[in-house]
């Protein structure tokens, strides 16, 4: 009889906390952390929306791509902070994941020479337990502008059977990273990130 294949494991997780940074009323702020139920309450002009918004790109650009989620803004430059002397803004999402520890997420993304198109700079995508530290996505090497060329990303660096590269300029290695088996070190079985941690749906409301 052939071997029976490991278990596979949807870990539970939430969204635990979100960074934005230089992108529309939000310069460098500190991360705001979230439960799994949030009530978002502020003066006007205070990031409400904001927040809400860069959640909603991340969620545009793994259902299309980067530039279709900029849409309703004609472009990056609209997006990016007025205080900001170079044109790019960067988010940061961490969710925690059951009996797993921390998985956090960085995301760059720069403006192109045409001044309205968004390009994929650099991501990072890490499982944080105590001090051990696992790396799923990692950039080796980051956008150049001048060419118009995309930074590019390897997914599960550190598993040879899954490992891919993205170099597309305009699409998420995060959403590569969705629902493949990666051999968990502490485990028999697997760990997948599932897709619906990655595409969940936000609400957006006005300042």
């Amino acid at each position: 009889m052939p071997k029976s294949l490991p278990k596979e494991t949807v870990p539970r997780l939430h969204l635990s906390s979100v960074k934005v940074e230089r992108f529309k009323a939000a310069f460098k702020p500190e991360p705001v952390p979230l439960r799994p139920f949030n009530l978002v309450l502020g003066r006007n002009g205070s990031g409400k929306s904001t927040l809400l918004e860069a959640l909603q790109w991340v969620d545009g650009t793994l259902r299309h791509d980067a530039g279709t989620a900029l849409g309703r803004y004609f472009g990056i430059a609209p997006v990016v902070n007025v205080r900001s002397q170079q044109a790019f803004f960067q988010l940061g999402l961490t969710w925690k994941v059951e009996k797993e520890g921390d998985l956090a997420y960085r995301v760059k993304v720069v403006q192109r020479r045409d001044g309205v198109t968004p390009l994929i700079s650099s991501e990072s995508l890490e499982l944080q337990a105590g001090r051990r530290k696992r790396p799923l996505i990692t950039t080796v090497s980051e956008a150049n502008v001048r060419k118009d060329r995309p930074g590019v990303r390897l997914v599960y660096p550190k598993e040879p059977r899954f490992t891919r590269e993205v170099s597309d300029p305009d699409r998420l290695a995060l959403g590569q990273a969705a629902n493949v088996g990666v051999l968990n070190p502490g485990l028999d079985d697997r760990l997948i990130i599932p897709r619906s941690m990655l595409s969940g749906r936000t609400r957006s409301s006005s300042d």
